[in-house]
């Protein structure tokens, strides 16, 4: 598979979809789901990520960030992605005493995430708020819940 640039705008809105490792739904686990929102929310309270929209579905997430000033985005994902899989693997360790063998990749360790995702700058007010909004239907769209406000791990409440 190609390897997609990332075109940096300083300042800029970013979509950003990473996916589960292998597609399986590893955060289909209301703990899980916890402990990844959990640390996107250190990440924004400590100035990495200004975080405007989030979704944390069983498979994938999609955030609607801008990155620190000065950093590049794929370094504070990979930062994200690494430290929110070392906290929920931790978790599945205490949680079932052993990890499903589907986790471990071809170097035998445990992963969390795929290697890579899909980010987006967002060039207008109205993609943002576009973005936002497809972040909170996620969870209708894929029969989850009925209505936005009844999955809990999205900023849809931040909003309503």
């Amino acid at each position: 598979m190609p390897k997609l640039r990332r075109f940096e705008i300083s300042n800029s809105v970013r979509f950003i979809t990473f996916s589960c490792f292998r597609q399986l739904p590893l955060m289909a686990d209301t703990v899980d789901r916890d402990l990844f929102v959990t640390e996107l929310m250190k990440f924004h309270s400590d100035g990495r990520l200004i975080v405007y929209g989030y979704i944390v579905m069983p498979t994938h997430i999609h955030l609607v960030v801008v990155p620190q000033e000065g950093v590049p985005t794929g370094r504070i994902l990979g930062e994200l992605k690494m430290l929110s899989a070392r906290i929920v693997i931790a978790g599945w360790k205490a949680r079932l005493g052993i990890l499903p063998q589907d986790v471990f990749g071809s170097d035998g360790k445990p992963h969390v995430w795929q290697a890579r995702g899909y980010d987006h700058n967002c060039r207008s007010e109205e993609s943002v708020i576009q973005k936002i909004n497809y972040c909170h239907n996620n969870p209708v769209k894929a029969g989850l819940a009925v209505h936005s406000s009844e999955w809990r791990w999205s900023s849809y409440h931040w909003y309503s």
